[in-house]
This record gives structure tokens, sequence and C-alpha cells, in this order.
């Protein structure tokens, strides 16, 4: 990485490539250096929103001419493996948006480039930087063994349930196709728990409607490489916002609150806690200002504490995420839209990282 302050290329100048650079926008650790896109309606807006940015056609156009540390892939999900095998060929690190991959074979050529060039690579699940995520995943280590015994997390659940009126039934989000997004449920689940999904099973796999929206609502079942089961669901067409993550353990529980990711409390169960009072629910309370610290207030802190632990990755310290983890929740839903259209079929999902790493 280049002295001074990282800078960051976005690649693809639509919603999500405009949200990731609201999160560079002021960040104290990271610039925006250019952005790529092949629509000159999205460049232009892009550009009124942030006016002087360099803009560039093509990513190859980009790539010869900015001077970035790394690139953020934000294009549409079919371009998302090809742009981030192009980035990595170029000398450039790549976060990239969910999901990371469509195909295993598009996760073995990305795996491939970053073994080959030894850049970091990672997905850009923004949600296992919410607060409710991140306050989950300190509480697993609180509760881990001095010995270094890992927990013992039997399952949990993961929703990501989003109201877009925009939306009508029937699009591509009526399919399933859109268990590909069981990223966002599930994804947090494997992150805070530091598993690795292993096999999938796709329900209501017939695409039945859903009573309560009146659209399919892809949900699935996990196994992971520890044993637990995770029960994921994702729409884009649910009557009410819901995001919401539980684990459970072999004597404790702890679920987040689904009125408010940002500063609800978790609720914890202790069977046996450590004060000696009976066991029960318990509320702990979550800190959002304290967690992203000079990040709070910034607006769209949860993408700049994924940013910031992107570029302490580049600074070769250890991943967060990793491009391990990344791609095995992109294969988790890649391998429940097949097991929908298997009427229910369980579906493997193999490592990829480890293959193909010399």
């Amino acid at each position: 990485m280049r002295s001074g302050t990282p800078t960051c290329l976005v690649v693809g100048a639509g919603p999500r490539g405009s949200m990731l650079a609201r999160a560079l926008r002021g960040h104290p650790d990271v610039g925006l250096a250019g952005v790529c896109d092949p629509s000159p309606v999205a460049v232009s807006a892009f550009l009124r929103e942030f006016p002087g940015v360099p803009a560039y056609a093509t990513l190859t156009e980009a790539l010869e001419a900015v001077a970035a540390d790394f690139a953020v892939i934000a294009t549409p999900p079919r371009c998302h493996a090809r742009d981030a095998v192009t980035a990595l060929n170029h000398g450039l690190p790549v976060l990239v948006e969910c999901p990371m991959v469509e195909t295993r074979e598009q996760a073995e050529a990305v795996a491939e480039a970053a073994a080959r060039t030894g850049l970091p690579a990672a997905m850009a699940e923004s949600f296992c930087y919410l607060p409710a995520v991140q306050s989950i995943r300190r509480l697993i280590d609180d509760n881990a063994d001095p010995d270094a015994v890992p927990v013992t997390v039997l399952g949990g659940e993961g929703h990501y349930l989003e109201m877009d009126t925009g939306l009508a039934p029937g699009g591509w989000r009526d399919t399933y196709a859109m268990a590909r997004y069981i990223t966002h449920g599930l994804g947090p689940l494997l992150y805070a728990t530091g598993q690795y999904a292993r096999r999938v099973v796709a329900l209501d796999p017939l695409g039945r409607v859903s009573r309560a929206q009146g659209a399919l609502m892809p949900s699935a079942l996990v196994e992971t490489n520890h044993g637990a089961v995770f029960f994921t669901a994702n729409s884009g067409l649910a009557p009410r916002p819901l995001t919401r993550w539980t684990v459970v353990a072999e004597e404790w529980a702890v679920e987040s609150d689904p009125e408010g990711t940002w500063d609800g409390p978790l609720r914890v169960f202790d069977s046996a806690p450590a004060d000696g009072e009976r066991g029960g629910w318990r509320s702990r309370p979550v800190d959002p200002a304290a967690m992203y610290g000079d990040l709070w207030g910034l607006g769209f802190e949860p993408e700049r504490l994924m940013l910031r632990r992107f570029v302490e990755e580049l600074a070769n310290r250890p991943p967060d995420i990793g491009l391990e983890l990344s791609l095995n929740i992109s294969l988790a839903g890649v391998a429940a839209e097949r097991s929908g259209h298997g009427r229910g079929v369980p579906v493997d999902v193999a490592p990829v990282v480890r293959a193909v790493t010399p």
C-alpha cells in the first residue's frame, strides 16, 4: 500500500456505488480516488453529488489512470466476479458488493486471482458491521473459554426483510434468484460465530407465496462446519422491515432487537449466570457511539467501519471477514437458489479458497 491516506476506486456509479462513496466522503482513514461506469446517466448523477471526482467509462481505463489503493466493486451482480478479477490482476485489492459471486466457477476465478496476486479480497457485507451484529460477536468472544475452547453454537436465525413499495410481485425478487441474498441474514451469523456453511436446504421450494406479504420469501436451513443449524429468510417485498439475528449456544442464547439494530438492547438468556442468580432473560445494552468511535455521527457508520477494517487488512492486519468466508457466504446463497429449484434437495457448499491456494 502506498504511503499517505489510502484511496479507493468505486467501480459502479449506481445506487450502491453512490452509497459507498458517501461512506468514503469525510472518512478519516480513506479517500475517494475515482469512479467508473459505462452509463453516462449514472456518472452524471454521481458527479452532481461528488463534483470533481475523476470519472471513467470503463474499468480498464480507470485502472490505467487512477492511482488507488483498492477498489470497491459495486457493478451489477453478474459483473462482480469479472470486475474483481480484473482489478486483482491490475494489482488492486477488492471489496466486492453482495453477492460476491453467482457461481462456483466465479468463486474459483476470484480465489485463484487473489492467491496468485497475494492481494486481499472480501465481500462488502455491511450488515456484519451493524451494532447488533458486532455486539453479538463480542458477546460470543466474552463467553469463549479462557483455554481457547470455542463456544458451542447449536444454531440460530437470521432475518433480513425489507419493505420496498416500488417492487411488484412477479419481478426477479419474487423468484428463487432472491435466495442468493440470504447473505444478508446468514452472513452476520457466520461472521459472528466464526463458522462456515457446509449444506443448504431451501424451504418453501415450490414457490408458495407467503400469507404475510403475498410474495415469495426465500428461506433456507444452513448446516455449518461445526454442526450448527441456522434458519435464514430474505425478501424485498415484506410488509414491514425486519432485521434480526438469534444465536443459541449450549448454556446461553442471544437475540437482537428487531425494532432497533442501531441501539436496541440485546436479549440474553443465561442458564448459569456467574453472579449466582437464577438463570433467565436479561437485557444487554448496545452502545453504537462506543462501538464506532470517531466514525459515530458521520452517517453510514456500518459501511465506514467495514471500510476501516478492510484498510487495516491492507496494512497486513488479519482479515475481518476475509476471502474464504466471503465466498462461503455467497456460495451458500447460490446453493439456496439451486436447492429451491430442486424442490428442496440438500446442496453441499464445498470450500473454495483452500482448494486453489498454492
